[in-house]
């Protein structure tokens, strides 16, 4: 794994964490998590677990992933998006 993936890995798993604190916090309040934040989180834990992996992807496999949840991003889910817009250091197009 390089020391890309292994930076990417520690962005993408707190942004992680951060969509698993909205959707547990529309829960807490008995309220329905929306289907972004959640698509979101389901997103985050599946590049996670690829990212986490021993062969994992190239890094520009997940740029379109990040891309995507960027752009589906609503204030609700900011944290995400700021940690998830951080490319890591030498990840081209």
């Amino acid at each position: 794994m390089s020391q890309a993936h292994k930076n990417l890995a520690v962005a993408v798993g707190a942004a992680k964490e951060q969509a698993r604190l909205i959707v547990f916090e529309f829960r807490r309040r008995a309220t329905t998590p929306t289907g972004q934040s959640s698509a979101a989180y389901l997103s985050l834990i599946v590049m996670h677990k690829q990212l986490l992996d021993p062969y994992p992807p190239p890094m520009a496999h997940f740029i379109p992933d990040l891309e995507q949840m960027l752009r589906g991003c609503s204030d609700t889910l900011a944290p995400v998006t700021r940690i998830s817009a951080v490319r890591p250091f030498g990840v081209r197009r």
